[in-house]
């Protein structure tokens, strides 16, 4: 199963309807606007595909703590929910972590 960062606006705004299931007060137009933001701060979007189907999306960051070091923050974590409870999202954080 293909797992990519969102590179792109519209890669981007493929991943809204799966993220919408996490966050549901997101507008799309919101959802662009607030990745981009974000970008700017080091945030990215991890995408999960079945089929031309996006079923998963993480997004995370990674940063230099003075306690901890380099350090892995996860944001959002989303499985599509019909493709639930088939270990997508574990694989999709074990790729993150990767």
């Amino acid at each position: 199963m293909p797992i990519f960062i969102a590179e792109s606006n519209i890669d981007i705004a493929r991943c809204f309807d799966v993220m919408k299931q996490l966050r549901t007060d997101l507008s799309a137009e919101k959802f662009i606007r607030s990745v981009a933001m974000q970008r700017e701060q080091g945030y990215q979007v991890a995408l999960s595909e079945r089929d031309g189907e996006i079923v998963a999306v993480a997004g995370f960051r990674v940063m230099e703590m003075l306690f901890s070091g380099k350090t892995l923050y996860v944001d959002d974590l989303v499985t599509d929910a019909q493709h639930q409870s088939q270990g997508i999202g574990e694989e999709l954080v074990r790729w993150v972590i990767e």
